[in-house]
């Protein structure tokens, strides 16, 4: 999933409001490189799903994946991903504090 991310902020197919993220959104690739290769992960950087209780699961097919942003310190971020797949929600989200 955070592969998926960064493969939609870099290829420049992320957007929000019909605006491209990458042209006014940063990303903290330190947190990247970290997740990736050194498996380390910051605290509220993780993989979190939601499910309604009593929702009734979609179509095998329904996938749906949209950008994660936030503001933080004044400044647009991309901090990851949110994909719902046959009524589950997932996130992925990365952003450091402090």
């Amino acid at each position: 999933m955070l592969k998926v991310a960064c493969g939609l902020f870099f290829s420049k197919i992320a957007s929000h409001e019909r605006r491209q993220i990458v042209n006014d959104h940063v990303i903290d690739d330190s947190i990247i490189v970290e997740g990736l290769f050194s498996k380390r992960w910051y605290p509220n950087c993780s993989l979190y799903m939601r499910a309604a209780t009593g929702r009734l699961m979609q179509g095998a097919n329904a996938v749906a994946v949209a950008p994660a942003t936030a503001i933080y310190e004044n400044e647009k971020r991309y901090v990851g991903i949110k994909v719902s797949m046959i009524g589950l929600e997932f996130a992925v989200v990365s952003i450091r504090e402090g």
